[in-house]
């Protein structure tokens, strides 16, 4: 299906009719939480792992422990558990699912992350278990996803019908605005499409009036276009794309007041209705995270040739007093992806003080293995991997 037509939605609400069914767990590469990013997510170890503890939570209610492994390894352990899994299912007369949610997102991150990826999974699946692989554009990939795709069932995630559409409406309007009339104006535009029609509420409970309501496109098909329409608006304002530029590349979304600290005085002139075009698209007020992240890599894509220069404002920023855990949690992520200079000096800040700092405000194992993991080939390169 198209980006924001439900998919990950659908994993996460999937709930089967027939009591033989059960869902065995959805690993999704755009959970954007606390660091888990598509390219963490990609990696075999953090999957294999993903995979072992949901066997090890259903046998003795514990998570697997951590472990290290070669890939070859890993293929194997993967091998296994999905036997394992499906033989648990085959023993209490039920067929197994797991969902693996956002696949494009590994195709997007370049070099041979999908192909390990997808070198863990079974050529043949075993009896007892499906595998329910989701995305966007596959037909793009389809080279890439190998065997998986033989004798695969194919379903297409259909836009909402005219029901559930006015209903939706109805529901998340503010009660002053529900009109039917209203209510048949943003179904016509939004044409089912779930993410424009959220944009499109969000925008009418904000105070939108109908004027500027109408000079909204139609849905076309693809929601990269309604962010083109927005794009077109800020071009000339360079500090309001590097404010979205910024926003973009924050690993989790943080208070709006903290952004101030990071902005130029220019930037901070804008900041305010930058922020009020493009509130829509983010979860909620008072924060920059990105409601839906085909916008965030929207920008991104738009805003390429800036990435290290606003991973080295970052970097800069998780410095400062002002940056709070975010700061802590982060400063290594966004160095190793600045500049040369700031490179070496997140090398040089992976020690274990920071490790310790990061395990007393809350990182996520696998996110903190991830970086450490990142630093060691980081300095390999540059050839400073004998200071860590």
């Amino acid at each position: 299906g198209a980006h924001g037509i439900g998919k990950s939605t659908y994993c996460k609400d999937f709930s089967p009719e027939s009591k033989q069914v059960e869902v065995l767990g959805v690993y999704a590469f755009s959970e954007r939480n606390r660091g888990f990013t598509p390219a963490l997510q990609a990696q075999p170890e953090v999957f294999v792992d993903w995979l072992r503890s949901l066997l090890s939570v259903m046998a003795t209610g514990k998570p697997a422990r951590l472990m290290q492994f070669t890939y070859a390894e890993l293929i194997q352990q993967a091998g296994q558990v999905f036997q394992d899994l499906a033989q648990r299912c085959l023993n209490d007369g039920k067929v197994g699912l797991l969902f693996i949610d956002g696949i494009n997102e590994a195709a997007a991150i370049g070099g041979e992350s999908l192909q390990r990826f997808i070198g863990l999974l079974p050529p043949k699946v075993p009896q007892g278990l499906e595998i329910v692989v989701v995305g966007a554009g596959l037909d793009a990939i389809a080279d890439k996803l190998g065997v998986i795709l033989q004798g695969a069932y194919r379903f297409t995630l259909p836009p909402l019908d005219d029901d559930r559409q006015y209903h939706f409406c109805m529901s998340s309007l503010m009660v002053d605005k529900a009109t039917p009339a209203l209510v048949s104006a943003l179904c016509n535009r939004a044409k089912g499409h779930p993410l424009y029609l959220r944009y499109l509420i969000d925008l009418v409970n904000s105070g939108v009036s109908e004027e500027e309501l109408e000079k909204l496109p139609p849905f076309s098909g693809a929601i990269q276009d309604y962010y083109e329409t927005i794009w077109a608006q800020l071009l000339t304002d360079s500090n309001a794309i590097n404010l979205l530029g910024i926003i973009a590349r924050l690993r989790w979304g943080i208070p709006t007041a903290e952004l101030t600290s990071i902005l130029t005085p220019s930037e901070s002139t804008v900041f305010v209705t930058t922020l009020n075009r493009v509130r829509h698209l983010l979860s909620e007020p008072g924060t920059t995270e990105v409601y839906h992240s085909s916008f965030s890599e929207f920008v991104i894509h738009k805003t390429m040739e800036l990435g290290e220069w606003i991973h080295a404002r970052l970097y800069d920023f998780s410095l400062q007093l002002a940056s709070g855990d975010y700061g802590t949690l982060n400063r290594v992520f966004h160095g190793l992806l600045a500049d040369a200079q700031r490179q070496e000096a997140a090398i040089h800040e992976c020690h274990q003080k920071w490790v310790d700092q990061s395990v007393l405000v809350g990182v996520e194992p696998d996110v903190l293995l991830g970086d450490i993991e990142d630093t060691l080939k980081a300095a390999t390169n540059i050839g400073t991997a004998t200071d860590i």
